[in-house]
């Protein structure tokens, strides 16, 4: 108990957690793992994996990133429980809320189970009045012959995104899979998309950054 009030009172400044896919294979896990120790050497950012339903990877990962002290693998087997649970299992308070919470700035990743070196992400920069408040946002050059309540010319919140894909929470979401909704449901190749992380407040309750 000692030792987990210490680390619940340690503050980071800026925390990246990145959640692995309940079917991740393990060498794709290893693979995002190298991306972190080539990207982040000698960085100031803390990496979190979160592997949620169960220990597949966690353990190999673990072993493989004993050696940096900024990284931590977390794992919280469920047994038992139904997957369509989910939602109602990350609302509560948890050790990740906490650090979060604890951290200055926190970023939350879902990776997807293929190579890092597989998944594209739009790097288009954004419009010059693209918001700063945090979510996910589209803009429609041309509009959505499908749906006149998405209008033309003017940043939208992704609202539905940020309900049911946690597009607010994932770039890859908002970036890309939003995107190509976007794209099927309106017909049209015009759309951006603008995602801007959420930043938790150190002073901020764990069910408040929830």
């Amino acid at each position: 108990v000692d030792e987990g009030s210490r680390d619940l009172d340690k503050s980071v400044g800026l925390l990246l957690v990145l959640s692995l896919p309940i079917n991740m294979q393990e060498d794709f896990a290893l693979e995002y793992a190298e991306e972190v120790e080539q990207n982040f050497p000698e960085s100031d950012v803390n990496v979190i994996f979160l592997e949620p339903w169960g220990i597949r990877c966690s353990p190999v990962l673990a072993h493989r990133l004993r050696h940096i002290d900024r990284v931590e693998v977390i794992h919280q087997p469920h047994f038992g429980l139904h997957v369509r649970d989910q939602d109602a299992l990350i609302e509560m308070p948890s050790m990740l809320l906490l650090r979060c919470a604890a951290a200055r700035t926190c970023w939350y990743m879902e990776l997807e189970n293929v190579s890092p070196h597989r998944v594209e992400v739009p790097t288009t920069p954004p419009r010059a009045d693209a918001p700063t408040e945090s979510g996910c946002w589209f803009y429609l050059s041309e509009g959505c012959p499908k749906d006149d309540s998405l209008a033309a010319h003017t940043w939208l919140r992704d609202i539905f995104g940020e309900r049911d894909s946690r597009a607010a929470l994932d770039p890859d979401a908002c970036l890309r899979r939003r995107a190509a909704a976007f794209k099927r449901w309106c017909s049209t190749n015009f759309v951006e998309m603008h995602f801007v992380p959420k930043k938790f407040d150190s002073s901020e309750s764990p069910s408040s950054s929830s």
